[in-house]
């Protein structure tokens, strides 16, 4: 069984109940339009539809369309990755590459919210430029997977690497100039490395 790990609020929530519920009937229309139709497929005014939130609503909540997509998804990924330690029906850890591709698999079987997710980052928007700062994006960090495996040297800097490994290959994903296969292929080479190297 999986170790349970509460993975934080990667931003500041509305505190109100009214708030939060506006705040998250956004947040689910938004998820649902990426999961159907991709990063171009989410417009504004189609999620002010699908929530039953105003339009001007929406936009005191977001402040602009990739910061509505790129805070969405980061949170769907933030769920993807509580599941990920708390579900009882996932797999038995084997070793390090089984745990890391497990938590890759999990985001990959929502292509649509994963390019979504991905497309979102690489924006301009000051606001979402600000946000990338302040949140941690290794999927790959706390009690799960177990970098400790690598030693002392190699551990504290396995995420970074992955991370950037994992980046790298989403992105060329995303932009449509390597199969989605080749992302995890990158992934799993670049854990194989580090095992290697250790």
């Amino acid at each position: 069984m999986r170790a349970s790990r509460t993975v934080s609020e990667p931003f500041e929530m509305p505190t109100r109940p009214s708030q939060r519920a506006r705040h998250d009937a956004i947040v689910e229309a938004t998820i649902a339009l990426a999961s159907e139709q991709g990063y171009d497929g989410v417009q504004m005014r189609a999620v002010a539809e699908r929530s039953g939130i105003a339009l001007g609503t929406v936009y005191t909540y977001f402040t602009s369309r990739d910061n509505m997509i790129f805070r969405a998804t980061v949170l769907w990924s933030r769920d993807v990755v509580q599941r990920a330690f708390t579900d009882t029906a996932a797999p038995p850890v084997e070793d390090l590459e089984t745990d890391v591709m497990y938590l890759l698999d999990l985001h990959t079987q929502s292509p649509n919210l994963l390019e979504a997710f991905i497309r979102a980052q690489l924006t301009l928007d000051p606001h979402v430029m600000e946000a990338r700062q302040n949140i941690v994006r290794h999927w790959w960090r706390g009690d799960r997977p177990n970098f400790d495996v690598l030693g002392p040297a190699l551990a504290p800097q396995a995420t970074q690497i992955l991370d950037d490994a994992f980046y790298a290959a989403a992105v060329r994903w995303a932009f449509g100039e390597i199969p989605l296969e080749d992302v995890t292929k990158r992934v799993r080479q670049t854990v194989q490395v580090l095992l290697r190297a250790a």
